[in-house]
C-alpha cells in the first residue's frame, strides 16, 4: 500500500513537471482559449482523495487489539488532512471558476480592444484621405474630437487590461502555491500510511496483552503487601516511640533520684557507712540499662523510619511501573526484578580450626571443623527487616546484616541494598 502512494504521488509529480505553464493569452480564431491544466488538477484532487478515502477505510479495518495511542493519533490526522483536502477541493473549485469568468472577460476586452484598434485605424485612414481631399476647418475639428474620444476609449481599455492581466497573475501564483501544499499534504499522508503500517506490523497479540495483565496483578498484590507492611511498620514505629517517651520518663526520674541521693550523700557526710553507696551504684545501674535500651530503641526507631521510607519509594516506584505498563510498554520493568524461587545454601571455609561461612567476614559458624554443616543462629539486626524473619534471641548491637535465607551479610551503611535483597531473595 505504501508503495503504491508513493508511485501515485511520483506520478502526479511527473505530471506536474510535463505539463507546460497556462498561457491565458493563447488565442484561437482571435479568443483566448481556457488553461488546459485544470482537468488534470481535477482528476489528480479526485486520486488524493480516493487514496485517503482508501486509507481512512483500511485504518478502521484494522483488528481492534492495534488500537493503541499512536494509531488513534494517526487516525485522527487522517481525518484532519481529508477535511484540509476537501476544504482545498471545494477552494480549487471556487477558484476555477473564477479563473474561467476572468478568462472570458479577459477574452472579451482583448477582443474589444482590437476592434477599437481596428475602428481606429480606420478612423485614422479616413482623417488622412480626408485631409488630402481639402475638406474644410469644421469638418478636422469634428474629426480630432472623435480622435481624442477614441484615445480616452483606449486609454481605457488598456488600463482594464494590466488590471485583468495582473489578477490573472495573482490567481496564478495562488494556484502554484496551492498545488506546492497539495503536494505537501500527499507526502504527509505517504508518511502517515508508512507509519500506519509499522503500527499494524507491532501491535500486541493476545499473549502479549495476557502476560502485560499477569504483570499488572503481581504488581497489584506486591503494593498490596507493601501497604500492609508500611501500616504494619507505621504501627511499630508509634509503639517505639511511646515506649521511648515513658523510658525517657523513668530514665529522668531515675537521674533525679539519684541526683538527690548523691545530694544528700554530701550532707550527710560518710557516716551512713557503704549501705548508701551500695544503692547508689544500683540505681546507676539502673540509670545505665535503662539509658541503653532507650539507645536501642532509637536506633530501631530510625531503621523502622528508614524501611518505612524505603517501602515507600519502592511503592511509589510501583504505582510509577503501572502506570507505565497500562500506556502500552510492552518490556516490563518488573522483568528486570523477577528471580526464580530456589534454595540458597552457605559455603563452608575451614580457617584455623574455626568454620567460617564465605562471604561472611569474621561471622563464626558453631559446629565441628570436620562436617561444617549445622545450622547456627546468626547475629544480625532484628529491627531492619520485618518481624519474624529472625530469631528472637539476636544481638540489637551486632555492625553485620545478614540475609536469613542465604546467609549473605551486608553492612550496616548497606540498607537500601539488603533491603532490596532480602525482597528478591524471601520473596
Amino acid at each position: 500500500m505504501a508503495a503504491a502512494g508513493h508511485a501515485e504521488s511520483s506520478t502526479l509529480d511527473q505530471e506536474d513537471e510535463e505539463e507546460p505553464p497556462a498561457n491565458p493569452e493563447t488565442t484561437v480564431g482571435g479568443k483566448p482559449t481556457p488553461p488546459r491544466r485544470l482537468p488534470r488538477k481535477v482528476d489528480r484532487f479526485k486520486d488524493s482523495t480516493l487514496n485517503l478515502g482508501s486509507l481512512s477505510t483500511e485504518s478502521w479495518s484494522l483488528p481492534s487489539s492495534e488500537n493503541t495511542n499512536s494509531f488513534q493519533e494517526l487516525r485522527k490526522e487522517n481525518a484532519t488532512l481529508k477535511a484540509q483536502l476537501n476544504d482545498l477541493n471545494k477552494a480549487r473549485c471556487a477558484s476555477e471558476e473564477k479563473c474561467q469568468s476572468l478568462s472570458a472577460e479577459y477574452a472579451d476586452v482583448k477582443q474589444k480592444l482590437i476592434e477599437t484598434a481596428q475602428f481606429c485605424q480606420n478612423l485614422v485612414t479616413r482623417l488622412e484621405a480626408k485631409e488630402s481631399g481639402g475638406r474644410g476647418f469644421c469638418e478636422k475639428g469634428e474629426q480630432n474630437r472623435e480622435a481624442a474620444r477614441l484615445r480616452q476609449v483606449i486609454t481605457q481599455l488598456r488600463g482594464q487590461l494590466e488590471e485583468v492581466t495582473s489578477a490573472n497573475k495573482k490567481w496564478q501564483s495562488y494556484n502554484e502555491g496551492r498545488e506546492t501544499y497539495i503536494k505537501g499534504l500527499l507526502k504527509t499522508v505517504e508518511q502517515l500510511k508508512q507509519e500506519l503500517q509499522k503500527v499494524s506490523l507491532d501491535h500486541v497479540t493476545v499473549g502479549q496483552q495476557q502476560e502485560i495483565d499477569k504483570m499488572l496483578l503481581a504488581s497489584k498484590a506486591k503494593i498490596t503487601a507493601l501497604e500492609e507492611d508500611l501500616e504494619k511498620l507505621e504501627d511499630e514505629n508509634r509503639q517505639l516511640r511511646i515506649q521511648t517517651h515513658q523510658n525517657e520518663e523513668v530514665r529522668r526520674q531515675l537521674e533525679e533520684r539519684v541526683r538527690h541521693l548523691e545530694a544528700e550523700i554530701a550532707k550527710g557526710g560518710r557516716g551512713r557507712g557503704g549501705y548508701e553507696d551500695e544503692y547508689v551504684q544500683l540505681l546507676q545501674e539502673q540509670v545505665r540499662t535503662v539509658t541503653e535500651d532507650f539507645e536501642a530503641e532509637r536506633r530501631d526507631r530510625e531503621i523502622a523510619q528508614s524501611k518505612i521510607s524505603d517501602l515507600e519509594r519502592e511503592l511509589q516506584c510501583l504505582r510509577i511501573q503501572m502506570a507505565q505498563n497500562r500506556k502500552g510498554y510492552y518490556d516490563s520493568p518488573f522483568r528486570t526484578y523477577y528471580r526464580p524461587n530456589h534454595t540458597c545454601g552457605a559455603e563452608y571455609r575451614h580457617f584455623g580450626g574455626r568454620t567460617v561461612v564465605d562471604g561472611l567476614g569474621d561471622l563464626e559458624a558453631d559446629g565441628d571443623t570436620e562436617e561444617g554443616h549445622d545450622d547456627t543462629d546468626a547475629n544480625v539486626t532484628g529491627s531492619d527487616v520485618p518481624n519474624g524473619l529472625f530469631e528472637d534471641g539476636a544481638d540489637i548491637h551486632t555492625t553485620e546484616l545478614l540475609c536469613p535465607r542465604c546467609l549473605r551479610q551486608y553492612g550496616l551503611n548497606q540498607e537500601a541494598e539488603f533491603q532490596e535483597h532480602i525482597g528478591i531473595c524471601c520473596d
